[in-house]
């Protein structure tokens, strides 16, 4: 049974035990499960004390059930797990990542995580103040349309390889065209252009119409 590691906080030991638990659940089921039976299993595969199954005051929620969810932000923005319709999927780095054991794992997503939030704010655009007693003219709804584009830039740049093929898929459905699911653990090739997109756009709405 997956043991509580005690080199870092009580919160931090159970979240890192509980997703390390999840992945190995995960893993012996070929990589998915729905949510669900993956909280059903994990009493069963970690010693849950006192503390970790008391109830919050507040919400009413167990306290190592919350936990888990609220931890595994850090690994979905990590690329090691990808959530979709009520579904949990290992990703090929998520599984990799696994030799370092529950602790490791954790820190790994916490540090891709941290990276993401850095990223993310490196490249947030600066935003454009337009005084409204101004006519708007040429030049102010082409630094208006530069702002939009920043702004687009911006929120594709803070997707992983996996949240880049759902917009990708969402694109494609936007033009009319069937996007079959696609299983999260096959091999992916990372697009890092964000223009990519706009001129994927562009290229399926001309060739709709043609």
């Amino acid at each position: 049974m997956v043991q509580f590691e005690h080199n870092i906080s009580p919160t931090h030991a159970l979240q890192a035990t509980l997703m390390y638990a999840a992945f190995e659940i995960l893993r012996d089921h070929a990589g998915e499960l729905p949510v669900k039976e993956l909280i059903l299993q994990i009493p069963q595969c970690v010693e849950l004390d006192e503390w970790a199954q008391e109830r919050y005051e507040k919400s009413g929620y167990v306290r190592w059930t919350s936990m888990l969810h609220f931890a595994s932000v850090n690994y979905v923005k990590a690329g090691f797990l990808i959530k979709k319709k009520g579904v949990w999927y290992l990703t090929p780095e998520g599984e990799s990542e696994m030799r370092l054991g529950p602790v490791g794992l954790f820190k790994s997503a916490v540090a891709a995580y941290a990276e993401w939030q850095a990223e993310q704010s490196r490249t947030k655009p600066e935003s454009l103040e337009v005084n409204s007693d101004e006519v708007i003219g040429p030049v102010t709804l082409d630094e208006m349309e530069q702002v939009a584009r920043e702004g687009l830039e911006h929120y594709i740049s803070t997707k992983n390889a996996y949240e880049f093929q759902d917009l990708v898929a969402a694109l494609l459905r936007a033009m009319g065209y069937h996007t079959p699911f696609v299983a999260p653990v096959a091999k992916m090739v990372e697009l890092t252009s964000w223009h990519i997109v706009i001129h994927l756009g562009r290229s399926l709405q001309e060739s709709k119409y043609r």
